[in-house]
């Protein structure tokens, strides 16, 4: 029995053993594992020796600028009593003695201490007046030891005052920053850090982000050359890191220019002031040379003569550098010395020696020379060719070696594109003969070309052509064949084409010429422009005829460029009811008579449709609208009494509507009817008798009633006596021509005589005084004093109170105890404002009274208004993918030992389900919460040893991707008066829970209080208008939105929030009438990047995404605001803006049931004046 005991007691401590030792093995694995993880941090803290984590929590400044001191190895003076405060320092990554010392002068600063810097010692002191100049130290300078730096900055391409507001928004007040615009140079003194951030956010801004251009420039007077080398020279200290490119192009005589805009500018005013012809050189003993030539074969009378020749030609020909004629003109034959003396620099000197050597041969017989002008090949080919021809000669041995010696010494003068032979006279005869049969267009295949020109006229083709061959020709080109194809050019005007002659390579020359010239100059401007109104047709139709006479022409082979492109450069004018071309005075008579063709009148008008209604537009041709509206209105009453059977003639005549904007009549009714309307109309539309009517005009200035008030009223007369069916259409007409001109204050009509007769004894009748509540009534009063009563029209009587007492105000402070002598100030410190009336009350004499009322009426004026339109525009867009795995495992041994490793993120749906899952907790169905997106999960447990042991294993993938756009499009819209506040807001009353309190006693009660916030869109405008069509203008403009998400509250303790987006702009800005003016635009790019995961695990590719959880989410929020406000002058102004608006948001109603809804609305206000 004690044996078994024995041996039961051994196996339990072997048991307990082996567990032990598997314990014992874990812990080494992971001590290990932490052990290189201490070496690597080890190893990483050795590379940041330079590097601090700084942490204290209130200590004395003192302290911490002992510690800077000795870690900076800086001295600091200072008084203790300035620095009597502390200071908290938590730092989470390490930083370097650099940004210490930075920080150390920042808070130094915030605590209003200056600093001044002497060498290594460092001077805190509260005085301003203290400056040092700290050191400059240039970009790129390494161990910077000074903690204050000055830099110096040089500004290229953008604007360095742009530049200086920017720096010094950033900076602070102690930082001194200066700008020194001639040189643009920017000098900023500050610390270090800040110093290094402004030197990188300068070279951001700095940087040339304007595209490259493409400048042409033409030489006039200089070689490319030298103009190139001198340019490259003059620009490089400006080029700086930017693209700059001189190419030059010696046959058409340009360089052209490829850089910035700035550069590409300077360059072509350098170009231009060293491209001047060069004076003539003055001759000092520095720039010219002496060349004394002893002939040696020749005389000097043959030298001479060759010489003079050779002068005379150049002369002749014309030669770029004149400095070789000029020696050869002024040389000197010293018979003593029998020699030459030439007087020039020595390039020329070098030109003369070898032209000299030339000359000067071997003579043979009667050796001569003969300058040979080449007319269709280059010398230098001419000259290789005789130089291999003497070379062939030679190895034939040909025994005529004076033609050798002609053939070896022929020199190219490329000045005048000549050959040089000098030799015996027969044998220059000979080289002659071969030269000219090289230099034979003979040589070459002639051929023809011939063009048609596509966008330039024949005659703009020939002037161009013509002056490109006479500049090749002074600018010395050697391209003889060029120039005769050019020459050869003959214009053939019948089929519209030029016809050109030569070789095929000269040839291919021209159409390059051509092709760069003759290209669509569509877009550019044209010198003149017309404008034309159709009165017989339609814009539509206008347009149509002009595109269809366009495809008529081009497929019919006419090649009349300037008209095809005078007609595609139409435009059409809805506004005004016309079309407008472009391009020269001949194309456009041309499409004027075709625009006349076109708008001729017809007798046939086609009748109309729209919806259910047939109606027909009659344009009058020569009848008066008087005349025609009579006679139509007269049958129609005859037509009624003969009680015909034919209603829907009748009824189509008395819907007759005289339209003065077109001078046309409309007419509503059935097919058959209109059709029958149409004879009928055009029998009555003949011209009157001459003399018969006669037209006058008349001007009224407002006595008693404002000019506004006066046109109203004429205005609803007119209706009235239209809906009485009364016949008087002159009398209508006239009243519709009224003109208000506030400048002069009057009315202007024109019309009939007998209609303007009538106009004036209505305004006597309608402007007068009301007798029952009139503007102003004098109250006799006692003895000399009396009263005035104002009523007043535009204004409350509190403003202008106001104003007329700070008018007396001023005349008392101006004038002292005087002016309360003076009766003016008397009556107006009497002045009173009756509310219920809105008139103003006044005591005084007549005269005073008198002052009084001109005084009130001069301010009593009506305000302008303007409307005021409001386009904000805002865009959203937002990416989000979420992916991520997490895992977790638990272990138990036969409750011995436990086991756990997991992967679960923050937040994760799986980390409480699992904790909760032991031996005797299994999972169930709910434990797997499964999210948005794709989700993939498993939870298991699997129990052992009679479930003394277990097994837990849980995993979850998820996966999601979101996409969203958002464009919010808002139009608030507002009539303001001038100098008034207008608001409106648009949107909704969010309630929210305010407050929540709790009456703690016997008895626990909770109260809620529950408050609005308003949501939506709110403008508030303030304009002011001046004499002319500016506008001033103070906005407020403030969008609200609630975000459209599940989490847009916020919870803090009982307390519900909302959370909302909001837009605000407030400025002032200046702006003219109807013009559209962007206010404000912000763009916000916000990205983020989110990755969670076990360290090292985590970032091994592939594998690491299984211990990993990566979240990205991008959001892109665009928002643009514009403006267009439009003056109102008058009541009609204000009639277009309200049927304007009305047909707008008719449009943006959606759907026909809406619109129908929408004009059922609109009828309810309408109802009385279509009554």
């Amino acid at each position: 029995m004690l044996l078994y005991f024995a041996k039961k007691k051994i196996g339990m401590k072997k048991t307990n053993f082996f567990n032990k030792k598997l314990i014992f093995l874990f812990l080494i694995f992971f001590v290990s594992s932490f052990a290189e993880d201490t070496k690597a941090e080890k190893k990483q803290a050795s590379l940041k020796a330079n590097e601090f984590t700084i942490n204290y929590e209130n200590v004395s400044i003192i302290e911490y600028i002992q510690f800077v001191s000795k870690v900076c190895n800086v001295n600091f003076i200072y008084n203790a009593q300035d620095l009597n405060f502390t200071i908290s320092i938590a730092s989470k990554e390490p930083i370097t003695k650099q940004s210490v010392m930075s920080s150390l002068m920042q808070v130094l600063r915030a605590n209003a201490l200056f600093l001044v810097e002497d060498g290594s010692n460092i001077i805190i002191s509260r005085s301003e007046d203290i400056i040092e100049m700290a050191p400059i130290v240039e970009k790129g300078t390494k161990d910077i030891k000074n903690p204050i730096i000055t830099r110096i900055f040089s500004i290229n391409n953008v604007s360095p005052e742009a530049v200086f507001t920017i720096i010094k928004a950033m900076v602070s007040t102690t930082a001194l920053i200066e700008l020194v615009t001639p040189t643009r140079q920017l000098i900023l003194t500050d610390v270090v850090t800040n110093v290094e951030k402004i030197t990188d956010l300068i070279e951001n801004l700095d940087r040339a982000k304007s595209p490259l251009v493409i400048e042409t420039y033409t030489i006039t007077a200089n070689a490319s050359s030298t103009l190139i080398t001198l340019a490259k020279e003059i620009m490089a200290p400006m080029v700086g890191g930017n693209p700059y490119l001189l190419i030059p192009q010696d046959s058409t005589r340009k360089i052209f220019i490829v850089s910035t805009p700035n550069l590409a500018t300077k360059t072509l005013s350098v170009l231009k002031n060293l491209d001047i012809k060069p004076e003539p050189e003055i001759k000092t003993l520095e720039n010219q040379q002496v060349f004394i030539y002893k002939p040696v074969n020749r005389t000097q009378k043959d030298l001479k003569n060759a010489l003079d020749g050779i002068s005379t030609n150049l002369k002749k020909d014309g030669m770029p550098h004149p400095g070789l004629i000029e020696a050869i003109d002024n040389l000197k034959w010293i018979s003593e010395t029998n020699s030459f003396v030439f007087s020039a620099t020595e390039a020329t000197i070098g030109k003369l020696q070898k032209l000299l050597q030339s000359l000067d041969t071997p003579i043979s017989k009667e050796p001569s020379f003969f300058l040979y002008s080449l007319k269709y090949l280059s010398g230098d080919k001419i000259e290789e060719d005789l130089d291999e021809l003497a070379s062939k000669f030679k190895d034939q041995d040909v025994k005529d070696q004076n033609l050798i010696d002609v053939l070896q010494t022929a020199k190219w003068i490329k000045e005048t594109n000549s050959i040089l032979l000098t030799g015996d006279p027969a044998a220059i005869e000979e080289v002659k003969n071969i030269i000219s049969q090289y230099d034979s267009i003979k040589q070459t295949k002639i051929n023809f070309f011939i063009y048609t020109p596509k966008h330039a006229t024949l005659k703009d083709l020939d002037i161009y052509l013509t002056d490109v061959a006479k500049n090749l020709k002074s600018s010395g080109l050697a391209d003889p064949e060029l120039i005769d194809a050019i020459h050869s050019m003959r214009v053939v005007s019948s089929i519209n084409s030029i016809i050109f002659t030569g070789a095929d390579e000269t040839l291919a020359k021209v159409k390059s010429l051509l092709g760069s010239y003759d290209v669509s100059k569509e877009g550019m401007f044209k010198g003149t422009f017309l404008m034309l109104t159709p009165t017989h047709v339609t814009l539509d139709d206008v347009e149509n005829a002009f595109k269809d006479i366009s495809s008529h022409l081009k497929s019919s082979g006419l090649a009349d460029q300037p008209l095809l492109e005078a007609i595609a450069s139409m435009r059409a004018v809805p506004t005004t009811n016309s079309v407008i071309f472009t391009g020269d005075d001949d194309t456009l008579k041309k499409i004027d008579i075709l625009f006349n063709s076109i708008n001729a009148p017809t007798s046939k008008q086609a009748i109309q449709e729209l919806g259910k209604t047939n109606f027909w537009v009659y344009q009058i041709q020569k009848a008066t609208p008087t005349q025609i509206t009579t006679s139509i209105k007269s049958i129609t009453a005859d037509l009624s009494n003969l009680d015909s059977s034919d209603k829907n003639f009748i009824k189509a005549l008395k819907s007759m509507k005289y339209v003065k904007e077109t001078n046309s009549l409309i007419f509503v009714g059935t097919p058959d009817a209109l059709k029958k309307i149409e004879p009928l109309v055009q029998k009555f539309d003949i011209a009157p008798e001459k003399g018969a009517i006669q037209s006058s005009y008349f001007v009224y200035k407002p006595v008693y009633l404002k000019g506004p008030e006066l046109e109203c009223i004429l205005c609803e007369f007119a209706e009235n006596l239209k809906v009485s069916n009364l016949d008087n259409e002159a009398l209508y007409e006239a009243i519709e021509s009224m003109k208000f001109s506030e400048q002069t204050n009057t009315l202007v009509f024109t019309g009939e005589p007998e209609a303007i007769t009538e106009i004036k004894s209505l305004l006597k009748n309608f402007d007068v005084a009301d007798p029952n509540h009139p503007s102003t009534q004098e109250i006799s009063g006692l003895e000399d004093l009396g009263f005035l009563v104002y009523k007043l029209q535009y204004h409350k009587g509190d403003e202008l109170q106001g104003a007329l007492k700070q008018i007396g105000q001023d005349l008392k402070a101006t004038e002292g105890e005087a002016a309360t002598k003076f009766k003016l100030v008397k009556s107006i410190d009497s002045i009173q404002w009756i509310k219920i009336t809105n008139s103003l009350l006044c005591t005084g004499d007549k005269e005073t009274l008198a002052k009084m009322k001109e005084l009130v009426s001069s301010l009593d004026v009506p305000l302008k208004q303007v409307f005021i339109e409001i386009l904000v525009i805002q865009t959203t867009l937002t990416n989000v993918l979420t992916f991520g795995l997490d895992w977790g495992s638990k272990f138990q041994y036969k409750d011995q030992a436990v086991l756990g490793v997991n992967n679960f993120q923050q937040s994760s749906p799986l980390s409480s389900a699992f904790n909760k899952i032991t031996n005797a907790v299994t999972p169930t169905g709910t434990d797997l919460s499964l999210g948005d997106g794709f989700n993939l999960g498993v939870i298991g447990d699997i129990l052992f040893h009679k479930g003394k042991s277990f097994l837990s294993l849980a995993s979850l993938l998820s996966a999601l991707q979101k996409d969203t756009e958002t464009s919010i499009v808002l139009t608030p819209k507002i009539i303001a008066q001038d100098g008034k506040t207008a608001t409106i807001f648009s949107g909704q009353n969010i309630p929210y829970t305010g407050s929540v309190i709790q009456n703690q006693g016997a008895n626990t009660s909770t109260s809620t209080n529950l408050e609005y916030r308003d949501v939506g869109t709110s403008l508030s405008i303030t304009p002011i208008l001046g004499n002319s069509d500016s506008i001033s203008l103070s906005i407020t403009l403030e969008t609200s939105a609630t975000p459209d998400t599940a989490n847009n509250t916020v919870q803090l303790g009982n307390i519900t929030g909302i959370t909302t987006t909001k837009t605000n702009m407030t400025t002032s800005v200046q702006l003219a009438n109807k013009n559209f003016l962007v206010l404000s635009g912000m763009v916000t790019d916000t990205k983020n990047r989110a990755k969670t995961g076990i360290p090292c695990l985590g970032g091994i590719p592939i594998i690491g995404a299984a211990f990993s959880k990566d979240d990205d989410q991008n959001s892109r929020n665009n928002i643009v605001i514009f403006i267009r406000p439009h003056i109102i002058n008058s009541f009609k102004d204000m009639q277009n803006v309200t049927n304007n608006q009305e047909d707008y948001f008719r449009e943006q109603a959606g759907t026909p049931t809406l619109e129908r809804a929408f004009d059922e609305s609109t009828e309810l206000l309408k109802s009385y004046e279509n009554d």
